[in-house]
C-alpha cells in the first residue's frame, strides 16, 4: 500500500482529501503543520508528500527546508496551495517538488487523477 503524507493545515480540506484517497486504496499520515510532518518522515517510510505552503506552526518553505536535511529518501513533494506566488516557476522548479497546484483550481477527481501520475 502506498503511502501518502499530506501536510496540511486546513482541516477541513485535510479530512476532504484524505477520505478521497483512502478510498483509492492509499494509507495517509495526517500533518496539521510543518513540524508535525516532519515527525511523520522520521519514523515512516512516505511515497509521497502533499504539502500546504501557508500554515501557522510552520510553513511549507521552512518543512521543506528541513525534508532537505533529514529525508534519507526523497520522496517527491506535491505543493497544494491557495496562494499563487510569484516565483511560483522557482518553487516547482527546487529538487524534489515535481508539480504547484493551486487548491481552489482543480477539484477532487482531477487532484487525485493527478496525485496518481506521481506516486502508482
Amino acid at each position: 500500500m502506498k503511502k501518502i503524507l499530506l501536510v496540511e493545515d486546513d482541516s477541513e480540506y485535510r479530512t476532504l482529501l484524505s477520505k478521497k484517497l483512502k478510498t483509492l486504496g492509499y494509507f495517509i499520515y495526517e500533518a496539521k503543520s510543518g513540524q508535525e510532518g516532519l515527525q511523520y518522515l522520521k519514523s515512516s517510510v512516505i511515497d509521497l508528500i502533499l504539502l500546504d505552503l501557508v500554515m501557522l506552526k510552520m510553513d511549507g518553505l521552512k518543512f521543506y527546508q528541513f525534508y532537505k536535511k533529514i529525508s534519507q529518501n526523497k520522496t517527491p513533494i506535491l505543493i497544494l496551495s491557495n496562494i499563487v506566488l510569484s516565483d511560483k516557476d522557482k518553487i516547482s522548479k527546487k529538487k524534489y517538488i515535481v508539480d504547484y497546484i493551486i487548491k481552489s483550481n482543480i477539484n477532487l477527481d482531477s487532484l487525485t487523477e493527478r496525485i496518481k501520475t506521481f506516486i502508482n
